[in-house]
């Protein structure tokens, strides 16, 4: 079974946040599917990985919880 965990991160721009993406990335056994950072952050709107100074992932940084979780099977 091919299965990944869909994972969203609350405070993805904290050093929490960073380390949490991180190891679901390195772990190869889920994958982050939404991320949040407060209203007002500059990482809003931005791509996370690019925001993480890598490749852009899909993953769009949301200050709106209920965008950012809704195609997570857990947050």
């Amino acid at each position: 079974m091919n299965f990944k965990m869909k994972l969203a991160v609350s405070g993805v721009a904290g050093r929490m946040g960073q380390m949490l993406v991180k190891t679901i990335d390195a772990s190869g056994h889920g994958m982050v599917s939404g991320a949040t950072e407060r209203a007002g952050h500059e990482w809003n709107g931005q791509d996370l990985g690019i925001c993480m100074v890598g490749p852009a992932v899909g993953v769009i940084v949301r200050d709106n919880p209920t965008e950012a979780f809704k195609d997570a099977d857990v947050v």
